[in-house]
């Protein structure tokens, strides 16, 4: 079935020539994401010239966009893990924190602000952030 003109579409020759590239050219930025796919081989004029001034303005590729994109999410989720981490403790750290923090207990608690201390003190040996009263 030969290309059909369509009102506002052009096919890959003429957009190539309008912007001043290789149809080859457009077709990779095509692929990149900057131009918008053609339908039945046509280019629609207007988001195709929108699409390759974003490209120029960018200073780079889409493929670099998506890298740097990908990157940030990778260290997000490496501080998440990281985070995560430091909140699991071993069954041996909590079984020693435990026992220490009963023995702290039964010494006798006089005061509210004791209680408070030996409880962060157990939470240090854990190696847990001290929790903020809400």
């Amino acid at each position: 079935m030969p290309d059909q003109e369509v009102p506002g579409q052009l096919p890959v020759d003429v957009i190539a020539r309008v912007l001043d590239l290789t149809p080859r050219r457009v077709q990779q930025l095509v692929d990149e994401g900057w131009i918008p796919k053609a339908r039945h081989g046509q280019y629609p004029l207007v988001p195709s010239v929108r699409g390759y001034l974003r490209y120029l303005k960018s200073g780079r590729t889409l493929k670099e966009e998506r890298l740097r994109v990908t990157q940030l999410r990778r260290e997000t989720l490496e501080m998440r893990l990281e985070k995560m981490r430091r909140k699991v403790v071993s069954v041996a750290v909590a079984r020693r924190a435990l026992a220490n923090l009963e023995k702290r207990l039964c010494t006798g608690v006089t005061t509210e602000d004791e209680l408070r201390s030996i409880l962060d003190r157990a939470r240090d040996e854990m190696g847990l952030e001290q929790e903020v009263a809400a």
